[in-house]
């Protein structure tokens, strides 16, 4: 093994957070996680070389981190989480070594930013106003009619996202962000909420590599107002000419953002008179879709993503295979505690890869509206898009049947 570190900075708490790890370990590169607070990621810690705590919102914290272990001895820096990716880049940048450049990153974190980016190149994206008070926002809604979209302006994981039927709920969702100046890790919002057209339509979500669109990816989500992803299948099966327009409208918006190095994770809405873009993620994808993509198509991005982190030459990725994917997420629409939990959730279907369930027995739950609803999966695998959604579907209703509520 080299001695030289591949550090992360921060990273997510779910899906594939501790896969990065592993990745860089399977390289030969020693790993190291740098955190605020190191007891977030209690579940995969012994995946590290080393665990460090400091400041991880300030670039050059990490950058002098990095100095200290040694001249030479830190390969790569990154992050799986979209709140620190601007932090690695900069501290990359900062040190000479691989990375996106810092301003493109920031620019797809800044969602009013970015669509103003798109919209002068072009690209199709919702109408919307950045909106700093209670008052704007509801004028806003009143202007555009009809149902809109609340969103921060610089969130992650669909928390703090609604879709308001009118101007008051345009207000009281508008209240509630803006009276929280930090996010859920802490970190200052940038003033203000988004208020944008609804596009109704299918959603899908486009993996694009160093400007490349390599997979389309068909998203499930949960019930209004909120805008929580329960499932996706890998690949979308679309029609020839939407899959053409969407990988082309993926690839013109990360053109046009300037975020050309690495991952990017492109979400896009399917209206009738074409694709919008909704979001621009300058990261690989959450929610597990990089296990789906490497299942139905061999294509490992996690190991992709951490061979150019760390500076190895890295050919452009090649599908070995055509097979279909899917996940279904657990989750539940009521508040309670759990009587009964599976202790240990497998698969009835030879083509189920992996059951997840991680509440226990007298667990609290309430959801939240946004991705820390989730908590499990079922995850499947088939030779045909149709097989793998049926598999997931039924495996899910078969875990989600094994828990019992108190006084229900």
């Amino acid at each position: 093994m080299s001695d030289r570190y591949a550090v992360f900075v921060e990273s997510n708490t779910t899906g594939t957070g501790g896969l990065f790890a592993e990745a860089a370990t399977a390289l030969g590169y020693r790993t190291a996680l740098l955190a605020r607070e190191t007891g977030r990621y209690r579940p995969w810690l012994d995946r590290y070389d080393e665990v460090a705590t400091l400041d991880t919102g300030n670039p050059a914290e990490v950058a002098g981190w990095c100095r200290s272990v040694g001249p030479d001895r830190v390969a790569g820096i990154t992050s799986s989480s979209e709140y620190f990716v601007v932090v690695a880049a900069r501290a990359a940048e900062e040190l000479g070594l691989p990375h996106p450049s810092a301003e493109a990153v920031l620019r797809c974190r800044n969602k009013e930013l970015s669509r103003r980016v798109l919209s002068t190149a072009g690209v199709a994206v919702p109408g919307w106003r950045l909106c700093t008070t209670v008052q704007q926002a509801r004028a806003a809604a009143e202007r555009r009619g009809g149902p809109v979209v609340v969103k921060p302006v610089d969130g992650s994981g669909s928390v703090g996202v609604r879709l308001c039927a009118d101007p008051a709920e345009c207000a009281g969702a508008a209240a509630e962000l803006l009276a929280g100046g930090v996010n859920e890790r802490g970190m200052p919002r940038i003033a203000g909420v988004l208020v944008e057209d609804f596009v109704d339509g299918p959603e899908v979500s486009v993996e694009v590599w160093n400007g490349r669109a390599l997979v389309v990816v068909r998203k499930h989500l949960g019930s209004p107002p909120w805008f929580v992803e329960v499932g996706h299948d890998v690949e979308a099966n679309l029609p020839d000419q939407l899959d053409a327009a969407v990988r082309g409208t993926a690839e013109q918006a990360v053109a046009a953002l300037g975020i050309g190095w690495g991952p990017v994770h492109v979400e896009l809405r399917l209206a009738a008179d074409g694709p919008y873009v909704i979001e621009v993620n300058p990261r690989l994808a959450g929610g597990n879709i990089p296990r789906l993509v490497q299942l139905a198509t061999g294509i490992d991005l996690i190991g992709q993503h951490l061979a150019q982190v760390v500076g190895e030459a890295v050919a452009p990725p090649v599908p070995a295979h055509r097979r279909a994917a899917s996940i279904r997420f657990l989750l539940f629409d009521r508040a309670g505690r759990f009587r009964r939990v599976p202790a240990a959730p497998t698969g009835s279907d030879p083509r189920t890869v992996e059951v997840v369930a991680r509440p226990r027995a007298g667990d609290h739950y309430r959801p939240r509206g946004d991705f820390t609803d989730r908590v499990g999966h079922v995850l499947s695998c088939a030779e045909s898009p149709a097989v793998a959604v049926r598999v997931a579907d039924a495996e899910l209703r078969r875990l989600t049947a094994q828990f019992e509520w108190e006084n229900s």
